[in-house]
C-alpha cells in the first residue's frame, strides 16, 4: 500500500531552502557524514534489551 508520503513536496521544500540548509551546515561544521556511525558502531539490539 503506498504511502502518499509526498516525495515531491519534500524535495521541492528542501530545493527551495537548500541556501538556508547550506548556511546551517557550514556555521555548526556538520559534514555530510555527520550523522554516520560508521560500520564499527554497535548495533542498537546491542546496547538496549527490551
Amino acid at each position: 500500500m503506498p504511502t502518499r508520503r509526498g516525495d515531491q513536496v519534500i524535495r521541492r521544500v528542501i530545493e527551495s531552502r537548500q541556501p538556508e540548509l547550506d548556511a546551517h551546515h557550514q556555521q555548526h561544521q556538520l559534514g555530510s557524514t555527520h550523522n554516520s556511525k560508521g560500520k564499527d558502531a554497535p548495533s542498537i539490539t546491542d546496547v538496549i534489551s527490551l
